[in-house]
């Protein structure tokens, strides 16, 4: 039924917990990289999958290797590290000037010139897509410009949906429909943001909320069928729902 799977996809990012730090508005705070829609620049989005109990390794490697070697590489706006809940992932957001900067960053790696990056790509089980930012939508009445912070009181979810063949822009439009004309102005709602794979096979989405409590009541609200848009994606695509903690925020040096 619709909404058992719901409810079941929504329950995995609903036993999220951060530390707190209080938010800013207008300008985005030093730890923080902005989300923005149809950037020049590429972003990629890497699911790591680290052996068993390894998790804090891959954190601990990906975070050095971003600080200390790929904030230098031409190219490089900025990279943020997640790190899941369930202890069986880590995430890293990552945004390049183009294909051409991205394409070099590997082949810096490759040469044995980010020693931590390599540790993790020959250690860890990396999914790595490159996407185009469609859409950036803070919550209604916000100013705020939508981004990834450090240590924030929010709960955070990176969810990658697998459309059927040939659908992928009919779920984008699902989701852009879903977010703006019914999911901002739920109460907690912070922001969010869509993501279409250069390769037209994925969709990612990047969403924050207050607490635990107003993402239960988002999925009641989807649930009452507030939000037909989003009930739509989730029975018409397949998606992967896991809970982050924002570990790192790293910017180009």
């Amino acid at each position: 039924m619709k909404t058992i799977h719901l409810f079941r996809t929504f329950f995995l990012i609903s036993i999220l917990t951060l530390s707190s730090c209080s938010s800013s508005k207008s300008q985005p705070p030093e730890n923080s990289v902005s989300i923005t829609e149809n950037p020049d620049y590429l972003t990629a989005i890497n699911i790591v999958t680290p052996k068993a109990g390894e998790q804090q390794k891959i954190v601990d490697l990906l975070d050095k290797g971003m600080k200390d070697y790929m904030s230098k590489v031409p190219g490089f706006i900025n990279a943020t590290v997640h790190k899941s809940q369930d202890n069986a992932y880590v995430a890293v957001y990552a945004q390049w000037k183009d294909q051409d900067a991205l394409n070099a960053a590997v082949v810096h790696i490759q040469a044995g010139n980010a020693p931590p990056m390599m540790q993790v790509f020959t250690e860890a089980s990396p999914d790595f897509h490159p996407y185009q930012v469609i859409a950036s939508i803070p919550a209604a009445g916000s100013n705020d410009e939508v981004s990834i912070r450090e240590n924030v009181n929010y709960l955070t979810a990176i969810n990658i949906v697998t459309p059927k063949s040939g659908e992928q822009d009919k779920i984008v439009g699902l989701l852009r429909e879903g977010m703006l004309n019914s999911m901002r102005n739920v109460a907690g709602f912070r922001n969010a943001t869509i993501h279409k794979s250069l390769d037209n096979e994925y969709v990612a989405v990047y969403a924050q909320w207050d607490s635990q409590d107003a993402l239960n009541k988002a999925v009641e609200f989807i649930q009452a069928g507030n939000a037909p848009a989003m009930l739509d994606v989730f029975t018409n695509a397949q998606a992967d729902f896991h809970p982050y903690e924002i570990i790192s925020v790293t910017k180009a040096q």
